[in-house]
C-alpha cells in the first residue's frame, strides 16, 4: 500500500514541481539573457548564464510546488476511489497519510539542498563570470557606424569588423573634472588580462586628453587599456552579498558564521527557509486533502499560506537591517503562519475518522 500510494504521490508532484521551476526561470530568462548573451559570448559562459538561473528558481519553487503536487494526487486518488477503498478496508488516517508525508520530506531534503548548497554554489559561479560576459557583450554589440556604451563610462565607436576584430575604433571617456580623452586606433581586440577582467588591446592610433591644461596628443604602436568593471561589480555585489554566495559550510561554522555582519548572517539562515517551508507546506496540505476533503479551499489555503510566509520574510528583513531583529529570528518568525496549520492538521489525525467523498463511493 505504501509504495502503492508513494509512486501515485511523487510523479503529480515531481511534475509540478519542475513545471513550476520551468516557469519562472524561463520568466526570469526571457527578461535578463537578451541583456547578457551575445553571439561573442563563450559557450561555457552562456551556458551557466542560461542554466544556473534554476537553480534558486527551483529551490524557490518547490515547496508550494511540491504541496500542490500533493493536493492534485490526492484528489486523483479520491475520483478513482483508491482513498476510499483503503478507508473501507480499516486503513486509518495516519497509515494513508504516511506515503504523503513521505513525499514532503523528500521535497524537503531536495529543497535543502538546493537552497543550502547549491544555490550559493551557483550564485558564485556567476558572479565570477561577470568579466567574461560584460566583454562578451560590448563586443557583440559593438556593430559598425554605432556608439556602444562600455562599462566604466566608456562609449566605443567602431568603423568596422571582422570576426573579433574590430578596425577604426574610437574610444572616448568624460571624466569628472570636464577632462576628456579619445583614443583612435586603427584596431582592437577585446581579451581577458592576466586578473582575468576583459581589456581593450589597440594598436597604431594616438590618444588626445582635454582639459583646463589644454589638449595633448599622444602616438602609439600597440596599448592596453583595461575595462573599469567598478560600476558592474558593485551591481553585482549588491545583488549577491558575501552571505547569499558563502560556501553551505558558513552554516555549520560558528566561526564562520560570526565573521560575517547581522545581514550576511541573515543571508546564510535563510536558506534554511525553503526546505523548512517545504515539509510545513507538505504536512499541512497532506491534512486538508486526506482529512478534510482538500478542494479550492485546500488550494487557496495552501497557496495564502506560502505567500504570507514570504511576506513576512521580505517585511522582517529590514527590522534584520536595522538590528532589531536577530537573524535567526527573522528567518523563523515568518513561518509561524505556516507553523500553526501544519500543527492543526496533525493533531486530529489520532482520532479523526476518514470522511469519504459521497460521489466517488457511488461511482465505484
Amino acid at each position: 500500500m505504501f509504495r502503492y500510494l508513494f509512486r501515485r504521490v511523487a510523479l503529480p508532484t515531481a511534475a509540478v514541481a519542475a513545471s513550476a521551476a520551468a516557469l519562472i526561470w524561463s520568466l526570469q530568462a526571457v527578461r535578463v539573457l537578451p541583456e547578457v548573451l551575445t553571439d561573442a559570448t563563450p559557450v561555457g559562459a552562456a551556458l551557466r548564464a542560461l542554466l544556473l538561473p534554476l537553480v534558486p528558481a527551483a529551490a524557490f519553487a518547490l515547496p508550494l510546488a511540491a504541496a500542490f503536487g500533493l493536493l492534485v494526487a490526492a484528489r486523483s486518488c479520491r475520483r478513482d476511489g483508491t482513498l476510499e477503498t483503503l478507508a473501507s478496508c480499516g486503513i486509518g488516517p495516519r497509515r494513508i497519510a504516511q506515503p504523503f508525508l513521505a513525499v514532503g520530506l523528500a521535497a524537503g531534503l531536495a529543497s535543502a539542498a538546493l537552497s543550502v548548497a547549491a544555490e550559493p554554489s551557483a550564485l558564485a559561479a556567476l558572479r565570477d563570470d561577470v568579466p567574461v560576459l560584460v566583454a562578451s557583450a560590448v563586443e557583440g554589440r559593438a556593430s559598425p557606424g554605432e556608439f556602444t556604451s562600455v562599462a566604466g563610462g566608456i562609449d566605443l565607436f567602431v568603423g568596422g569588423r571582422d570576426g573579433r576584430i574590430l578596425s577604426d575604433v574610437l574610444v572616448a571617456r568624460r571624466e569628472p573634472g570636464g577632462a576628456s580623452v579619445e583614443v583612435f586606433a586603427r584596431s582592437m581586440v577585446l581579451r581577458r588580462g592576466a586578473a582575468g577582467d576583459p581589456e581593450m588591446a589597440l594598436e597604431r592610433g594616438t590618444i588626445r586628453r582635454s582639459g583646463a591644461g589644454g589638449e595633448v596628443d599622444v602616438a602609439f604602436d600597440a596599448m592596453t587599456l583595461p575595462l573599469d568593471l567598478g560600476d558592474a561589480r558593485g551591481a553585482v555585489e549588491r545583488l549577491l552579498p558575501a552571505g547569499q554566495v558563502a560556501p553551505a559550510a558558513a552554516l555549520i561554522d560558528p566561526d564562520a558564521l560570526g565573521a560575517f555582519g547581522p545581514w550576511d548572517r541573515y543571508l546564510v539562515l535563510r536558506r534554511l527557509a525553503p526546505p523548512l517551508q517545504a515539509l510545513l507546506l507538505a504536512v499541512a496540505a497532506t491534512g486538508l486533502a486526506i482529512l478534510r476533503r482538500g478542494g479550492a479551499a485546500a488550494w487557496s489555503a495552501t497557496a495564502g499560506g506560502f505567500l504570507l510566509a514570504f511576506a513576512l520574510l521580505r517585511t522582517a528583513e529590514p527590522f534584520c537591517r536595522d538590528g532589531v531583529l536577530s537573524p535567526a529570528a527573522a528567518v523563523l518568525l515568518p513561518h509561524v503562519p505556516l507553523a500553526v496549520p501544519a500543527a492543526v492538521a496533525v493533531m486530529p489525525w489520532g482520532r479523526l475518522r476518514y470522511r469519504p467523498l459521497t460521489s466517488a463511493v457511488r461511482a465505484t
